[in-house]
């Protein structure tokens, strides 16, 4: 669906927006287990695979995991920097290895943050096929997972706007349009009832603002961060009993943090 336009003084910021991607659902799929990722000849992590029905243009492999290990990390900021990742993915246990060639890498899914559940990433893969096979190489069924970090927090800074306060923050798809362009769907978050008037000032004036979002670690480190340019204010509600106002932005681009 196209994005709605708001006031008329924002007509001309959100036509240029781009329309909600077609993403993957994984808990409408089939779950394959855990096992250890390896694209190309890059061990990743150890991941939960689910299998999804094939539909047109979305994901039909989503793999997710809590620990955010260096090559994960690469691979997100690989893909908002529009660089494409076409290669063999390979599943393994240390019986069987699940394998699917010259899969592509269709969608990175960002933890929603603040509202209770799993703070897992997703990679959405477009695969033309899985194929099953035993594991016999002794190497491989030994091989052991890379180590990272597990997302425990979030910070949100907009430019000139008090951000900082926001307690929950919705999952960020990004995906890569046709024509090159990385962008992602429109862009949710609460902050507390008295930091509401700037936002209110805002969408009154919906300048573009640069917006950057950082997930960090149990230590406050920065596991992973993306910037988000040419945003614009879709709407500004006040949420009553939670004593928060929710935010959306709809961003034009996105790129590496």
């Amino acid at each position: 669906m196209s994005p709605r336009a708001g006031a008329l003084a924002r007509i001309a910021l959100t036509s240029l927006l781009p329309l909600t991607p077609l993403t993957a659902r994984a808990d409408d799929g089939k779950a394959l287990g855990t096992f250890l990722l390896q694209i190309g000849e890059t061990r990743v992590g150890s991941v939960r695979a689910t299998e999804l029905a094939e539909r047109p243009g979305a994901p039909n492999l989503v793999v997710s995991s809590a620990e955010i290990t260096p090559a994960l990390g690469a691979i997100v900021d690989g893909f908002a920097a529009g660089k494409a990742l076409r290669s063999s993915v390979r599943l393994s246990t240390g019986a069987v290895a699940k394998k699917a060639e010259g899969a592509r890498l269709a969608s990175v899914k960002l933890p929603a943050m603040g509202a209770g559940g799993a703070l897992d990433l997703e990679l959405g893969f477009l695969a033309p096929s899985i194929t099953t096979q035993p594991v016999l190489s002794l190497a491989r069924a030994s091989a052991r997972s890379p180590s990272g970090g597990r997302i425990t927090g979030f910070r949100v800074a907009l430019d000139g706007l008090p951000a900082g306060s926001a307690s929950k923050l919705d999952a960020i798809t990004i995906v890569h349009r046709p024509d090159g362009a990385v962008t992602t769907s429109a862009i949710g978050f609460e902050v507390t009832a008295g930091g509401a008037p700037p936002f209110s000032k805002w969408l009154e004036k919906p300048t573009a603002r640069g917006m950057h979002v950082e997930y960090v670690g149990a230590d406050g480190s920065a596991l992973l961060k993306i910037q988000l340019d040419r945003c614009a204010p879709s709407s500004v509600t006040p949420m009553g009993a939670s004593a928060t106002t929710r935010v959306s932005v709809r961003c034009a681009a996105v790129r590496p943090g």
